[in-house]
């Protein structure tokens, strides 16, 4: 790898390394307004200062966040682990309900993120526990099927965050930096 430059002005590329992370994570970052950043022609430019400084102290407030998911679904519980961890939380994912609730009577997560339909116990019977266990953690409910009888059931424990699956790495990270209090 290249070493990076100590002018002001940083590329993407730049960003990343200095940052220890993916390209494109950056440029999601930027996208978002989580990163200091601004446009220059087609790509992301970011102060070298500014960079370290949020790199130092913003990162470091939500890597003491800890978002659990919990889906059924391999493929989606990696993308959103994924996605998460690259926005600097803690994830802890599983693969249903009596696993989600096993995990949080361990480490009660500040969000969760929640499958609707799922083998053995529904997303509406593990919000029902989350409520009753730890009150009022934030609760992101992901689902396929936003409509009919398990989604009356999700709402009799609102509040609650709905999303339509699919869903965007854009969308989750918006949505759980909103669900913590975050801009």
């Amino acid at each position: 790898m290249s070493e990076i430059p100590q002018s002001q002005i940083l590329n993407t590329q730049q960003a990343a390394q200095l940052l220890g992370v993916h390209a494109e994570t950056v440029r999601r970052l930027a996208r978002q307004g989580i990163l200091p950043s601004f446009k220059l022609g087609s790509d992301w430019r970011f102060n070298r200062d500014a960079l370290l400084n949020w790199a130092q102290g913003g990162r470091d407030e939500q890597a003491r966040a800890t978002v659990m998911v919990v889906d059924d679904e391999k493929a989606i519980r990696r993308y959103l682990e994924e996605t998460l961890r690259d926005d600097g939380y803690r994830v802890l994912c599983a693969a249903d309900g009596f696993e989600a609730l096993q995990l949080a009577d361990s480490v009660v997560p500040d969000v969760v993120i929640l499958d609707l339909l799922m083998p053995g116990m529904t997303g509406a019977e593990v919000l029902g526990e989350i409520r009753k266990r730890f009150g009022w953690v934030p609760v992101i409910v992901l689902t396929g099927h936003p409509h009919g009888n398990l989604m009356e059931q999700v709402l009799a424990h609102s509040p609650v965050t709905v999303l339509a699956k699919p869903v965007t790495a854009e969308r989750v990270s918006l949505t759980v930096r909103q669900a913590l209090g975050r801009k």
